[in-house]
């Protein structure tokens, strides 16, 4: 689902985001030139800083339980720099879904600032592909969504389940698919948003660990032919550790940061290579310990 675009900007003034969350506006600004520095040259522009996409300040959120709240985040910290692929693990329960809902502006922070530059695609757990579709129509929602004619939207999904791995599966019903096709279908409707940010909640969380497998490298293919910001939820830390250029560890509820660790996959190792590699072990047990 996609998110208020920047929903949130750091600014010197508050004022009130549509989603009810504190937002800011910063309008720069700029000096008044003396007559001196009037006559001189102008200078280059100063190269921009890296940017980050998705920004999370001190960040609390509570729900209400019985009688009591439950604290699902408290002081949260987090930083997404554009293109880069991030990777959230923790145990259940440590808030890992609540974090993806307030990034795609679901939710609003009791405390603590959100700031999202761009739109976010949200994809959930479930593949939420409806059974009275076909597989291409599925797909097409996500253009329906915005507003574009289901014929026209359908035309411009089609060309890409062959790029998918799903060419000859376009009139195919939901129950006709593998899981891994499913989720195939979910992820093509997703990118179909034409957002820049991907926010994806445990994906692949209820396939086989063979399936599983094979859509890591699925979506390694996917990714490189549509490169994206990418946020992913997961509690597989193989997972993790395979699709992510910097994996953030979570600590039980209320779910804090716990420490990072940064993925340096040798480029055009496979899957299997990485995976078998001391590097990955290495990491792995880094990741075990500081979950413990």
């Amino acid at each position: 689902m996609p998110a208020k675009e920047d929903m949130q900007f750091r600014t010197q003034s508050h004022v009130q985001a549509p989603n009810g969350a504190q937002a800011n506006t910063e309008t720069p600004t700029r000096p008044q030139a003396d007559s001196a520095s009037a006559s001189r040259p102008a200078s280059p522009p100063a190269p921009e800083p890296h940017r980050d996409v998705i920004a999370l300040d001190d960040v609390t959120l509570r729900y209400p339980a019985g009688d009591g709240e439950v604290v699902a985040l408290a002081g949260f910290d987090l930083r997404v720099a554009e293109g880069e692929r991030v990777a959230i693990v923790g145990p259940s329960g440590c808030g890992k879904s609540t974090l993806l809902s307030l990034t795609a502006g679901l939710l609003a922070p009791q405390a603590g600032v959100v700031t999202v530059r761009g739109q976010v695609a949200l994809m959930p757990q479930r593949d939420l592909l409806v059974p009275w579709r076909s597989a291409l129509r599925n797909a097409a929602l996500a253009l329906e969504a915005q507003g574009v004619p289901a014929r026209e939207a359908t035309e411009r999904a089609r060309p890409l389940f062959e790029r998918f791995g799903l060419s000859g599966f376009e009139g195919s019903r939901t129950w006709q698919l593998s899981g891994g096709m499913r989720q195939r279908v979910a992820f093509l409707r997703t990118m179909l948003t034409g957002r820049p940010v991907l926010a994806l909640d445990e994906p692949f969380g209820a396939l086989d660990a063979i399936t599983r497998g094979e859509m890591h490298e699925w979506l390694e293919v996917a990714l490189a032919g549509e490169p994206r910001t990418l946020l992913l939820v997961t509690h597989d830390i193989e997972e993790a550790l395979t699709l992510a250029d910097r994996v953030v560890l979570m600590t039980p509820r209320p779910g804090r940061a716990a420490g990072e660790l940064a993925v340096d996959r040798p480029a055009g190792s496979t899957r299997a290579e990485w995976t078998t590699s001391a590097e990955f072990s290495m990491l792995k047990a880094a990741a075990l310990e500081t979950l413990r």
